[in-house]
């Protein structure tokens, strides 16, 4: 045990040093890149390369803020700004107000905060940049919060929320009603407060379902710890029976040599006792009283020397088993935490399935369209990322079956993303011109065209390749025709007991490098 304590302390030390270390390295390369932009920008003042300067002063700038001295970021923010403004760059000028309103904030001081939001908010609406349009409205509606001018704050949130609605970003939608919760509660109208308050409430809950895999690594984790430390505490528990052993053995060993020796001297006592009987009968009986207290105070000492080592075994076996418990019991509760929380997660994807179950086309529509049909579809896991859809309109019946990328919940989301994009092309169809004229082909374009706009695929490398392969069918019964298309997916027609195949097209629905229309294939 004091060789581990001592292992222990010495692991301590090396740590600590080790974090001394590596908290000064950073710092000494912090200074390093400090000196070394300083040195570039007056390299660059004598060359007079404003653009270079203006750089150069930016990235100081965000040197300066990650080491915390906020005043000497922003003196080069402002010089970095004023050098821009000279040459033009909005784009440089928004972001450093930006910066700047960011730090104001941040320190309490709002009002210089709202002045450098509001030199911001102008340049990305002439810029059309909407993420950073809204992100200026929710600063600014933050820093009007901070002023207690919460009306104001109110309407500018409310600005910033459609825009965050647009871009499907789940998390700011939430930070916006969030927002607009505390700003309604301060203005004592506690009704919109609540309805605000559940709209983040329910937000949150949709982004749980991406922390249920961690969880299940958690609890494999911890029912592996809990095994090792029980076969450990099993291990420690047998060797302590064998020393316990060992100890008695050689207790035994020593008692029966005693005993031995005791025996030789007696005899030994008896002879000369026999020689001088009657000379040294006293002395004789003195001796032999002295031997046997000698006798019973070594057997004594021995006696308790051995009890006092059971006890001090015994006391090492409870303080083992008393830790046993307390870890036990330490394990047990956490082991039911990740229990509940997992069984939460559980049951909230298992009502996400319902929701899915409920959008899909009925038992009714499918016997209404087609009599004699069956459909096989079996979710992986719970929910699915795959969809099947139906509808009719005008004698004209739409089928479509569909594969979305991801399994879970991911592809839940985009399944029903599919399913909401497919009913709003045939609900505007009726607006604008009538079903008939429509191709199968013009329907996967349409549907295509959302998802990139949706998923905000612009085609670069660093782009989400989410999407779908589907095959779908125009069915008119009245003209006995079948019209086709397909991305990726195609269609089986069994017929005259001929399997005839129409190919799809070789793209999804999605951005993809084979950007060309969908055909339509008329049987």
């Amino acid at each position: 045990m004091r060789i581990m304590k001592l292992l222990t302390y010495q692991f301590i030390l090396t740590l600590l040093a080790m974090l001394l270390f590596g908290a000064t390295s950073a710092q000494e390369g912090q200074q390093n890149k400090i000196s070394e932009y300083e040195s570039m920008i007056q390299k660059y003042q004598q060359a007079n390369n404003t653009s270079e300067v203006a750089n150069y002063q930016g990235k100081l700038g965000y040197l300066y803020w990650e080491a915390g001295n906020t005043a000497k970021a922003v003196e080069y923010f402002q010089k970095a700004m004023q050098n821009n403004e000279t040459l033009g760059n909005e784009n440089a000028i928004r972001t450093l107000a930006s910066n700047i309103g960011l730090i104001y904030y941040e320190k309490d001081e709002y009002d210089k905060a709202l002045t450098y939001f509001r030199k911001s908010l102008p340049i990305n609406q002439k810029l059309k940049k909407r993420y950073d349009l809204a992100a200026d409205y929710i600063n600014m509606g933050y820093a009007l919060q901070g002023l207690k001018r919460y009306d104001e704050a109110i309407d500018n949130i409310q600005k910033a929320l459609p825009i965050f609605q647009e871009l499907n970003d789940v998390k700011s939608m939430r930070s916006c009603y969030t927002s607009l919760s505390d700003n309604y509660e301060k203005l004592g109208r506690h009704d919109k407060s609540k309805e605000y308050f559940d709209l983040a409430t329910s937000l949150s809950k949709q982004m749980q379902s991406a922390e249920m895999k961690k969880l299940e690594n958690r609890t494999q984790e911890a029912e592996a710890i809990s095994k090792a430390k029980e076969q450990e505490l099993k291990d420690t528990k047998g060797t302590l029976e064998e020393v316990i052993q060992v100890s008695t053995e050689k207790q035994t060993e020593i008692d029966l040599l005693s005993k031995a020796r005791e025996l030789d001297s007696l005899k030994h006592s008896a002879r000369e006792q026999e020689l001088v009987i009657r000379e040294n009968q006293k002395k004789t009986v003195i001796l032999s009283l002295a031997l046997g207290l000698i006798v019973i105070v070594i057997i004594s000492s021995l006696i308790f020397f051995q009890l006092n080592q059971k006890k001090k075994a015994n006391k090492l076996l409870e303080q083992r088993n008393q830790q046993i418990v307390e870890q036990k019991k330490e394990l047990e509760e956490q082991h039911e935490i990740v229990s509940n929380q997992k069984k939460n997660i559980t049951d909230s994807i298992y009502y996400a399935q319902r929701i899915q179950q409920a959008i899909l086309p009925t038992q009714a529509e499918m016997e209404k369209a087609f009599p004699e049909h069956f459909v096989l579809y079996k979710p992986r896991d719970i929910v699915s990322g795959d969809f099947y859809w139906l509808t009719e309109k005008d004698g004209i019946i739409i089928i479509a079956a569909a594969d979305c990328t991801g399994h879970g919940v991911p592809g839940a989301f985009m399944s029903m993303l599919g399913i909401a994009y497919l009913n709003e092309i045939v609900s505007n169809i009726g607006i604008n011109k009538h079903i008939r004229s429509l191709s199968a082909g013009d329907i996967l374009n349409q549907l295509r065209e959302y998802f990139i706009q949706s998923l905000h695929q612009t085609g670069s490398f660093d782009d989400t390749r989410d999407g779908m392969e589907i095959s779908l069918c125009i069915i008119d019964l009245e003209g006995r025709n079948i019209q086709f298309a397909g991305a990726h997916n195609p269609v089986y027609i069994a017929r005259n007991k001929e399997l005839i195949k129409l190919e799809a097209d070789k793209m999804p629905i999605g951005i993809s490098p084979n950007y060309i229309p969908f055909n339509s294939k008329d049987f």
